[in-house]
């Protein structure tokens, strides 16, 4: 065992060998260091440094992530979200090329049973919810990961792979699509719904499962009512997803059940905000993300968005 004071030198040892330029020692004491003093940040921030540079980004990610969760308001952490969007990016890209290639493979073995992917909403109403369709899918990811036996595919993972099967940056997937996009992400289930405001009063959705095994449609879900309590039909959507891939909605934890936000035109500015991110145009992306911020400040996802969105210089 060793002393705090002995802890604090190893680490400032490892900084130090960093800045100049020996890695590889500067390495072996940091991974050292996080062993014996894991709750210093100052270890993930470089080890995610020596990681990159050593070409190892899932692992870069991993300690920068750990970064950013113990040092949460620092300057180095809100440049470090957007480094490691940038890097998610990278990594979702390079999968979807990967899985591209390996298609006949992946196509001849079976899904993971616990992974489901949720894809945007194709939107059949008016222009005045273009594109609700990704944020009410992003909201739906965030409530169905809360599962603890579920795993639900990242957004940027899906939108990646759209990409690479030139389907666009729409995110939509259609119940044809469907079981080659989860055998491509190696997603048992896949979800491909539409919603409509009808007469701009009342606001409808529609999904379906898909299991991309036996190519099939397992189960459909559907909600009504007051466009103004769309937030309350999204949650009725989620509980019937998950319900349809054999959970119990009642055993989910509480966090489940959060509200995100009551403001449509928030959520609206967060889909347009989503929309610009898959186009890359950050700075058009974080204009909307802080728009939605000011109609709620307490939506959480968004002010996580904009946190993690880089700037286009």
């Amino acid at each position: 065992e060793l002393s705090a004071q002995e802890k604090q030198n190893l680490v400032q040892q490892g900084v130090e060998q960093y800045k100049q330029g020996n890695h590889d020692q500067a390495q072996k004491n940091l991974e050292f260091a996080q062993t014996v003093f894991p709750e210093n940040y100052a270890v993930p921030y470089y080890l995610g440094l020596i990681y990159l540079e050593q070409g190892k980004r899932s692992a870069a990610i991993a300690q920068w992530r750990q970064y950013v969760a113990m040092d949460p308001n620092s300057d180095n952490a809100s440049r470090i979200r957007k480094n490691i969007t940038l890097l998610l990016r990278e990594e979702a890209q390079d999968s979807a090329r990967l899985a591209i290639a390996n298609e006949a493979a992946l196509t001849s073995s079976p899904a993971a049973g616990d992974t489901v992917a949720i894809s945007a909403f194709n939107n059949l109403g008016s222009e005045n919810i273009q594109p609700l369709g990704k944020g009410m899918a992003a909201l739906l990811i965030h409530d169905i990961s809360q599962v603890p036996d579920l795993k639900v595919v990242e957004r940027v993972r899906l939108q990646a792979l759209l990409k690479e099967m030139e389907l666009g940056t729409s995110g939509l997937v259609s119940a044809e699509t469907a079981p080659r996009v989860g055998k491509l992400l190696k997603a048992k289930h896949v979800t491909s719904g539409s919603l409509a405001d009808l007469e701009q009063e009342n606001l409808q959705i529609a999904s379906a499962v898909v299991d991309t095994d036996q190519i099939a449609i397992i189960g459909t879900q559907e909600a009504q009512g007051r466009l103004k309590q769309f937030y309350d039909l999204e949650k009725q959507i989620a509980c019937q997803i998950i319900e349809d891939l054999g959970r119990d909605c009642d055993e989910v934890p509480a966090e489940f059940s959060k509200i995100h936000t009551k403001s449509m035109p928030a959520l609206v500015s967060y889909s347009w905000g989503l929309n610009y991110f898959d186009e890359e145009q950050y700075d058009e992306a974080r204009e909307m993300f802080q728009k939605n911020l000011d109609e709620d400040p307490e939506f959480e996802l968004a002010a996580s968005a904009l946190l993690a969105t880089p700037t286009s210089s």
